[in-house]
């Protein structure tokens, strides 16, 4: 069955390690955000995807980490 949290998902799939790698991935991501930029704004756009994804399909879909991670990866090289 799915349930429709990705948290779940990935718990059910993966286990405990690639959980913590997935909640590695987003942290590295921020911290190296706050050091190129000094700024939290990232954290902001990550977590209300995130939270969606604790309550909707979004993230089980095949267009949505097209859209979040090249969204992320603009971000990344704005200049």
């Amino acid at each position: 069955e799915n349930v429709h949290n990705f948290a779940i998902n990935i718990l059910a799939k993966g286990g405990l390690l690639q959980f913590f790698l997935f909640i590695f991935f987003y942290l590295s991501l921020i911290t190296h955000w706050y050091k190129n930029k000094n700024n939290l704004t990232l954290l902001s756009f990550i977590a209300f995807a995130l939270l969606c994804g604790f309550f909707d399909v979004a993230m089980e879909g095949v267009r949505f980490p097209f859209i979040f991670f090249g969204s992320i990866s603009y971000l990344f090289y704005e200049k």
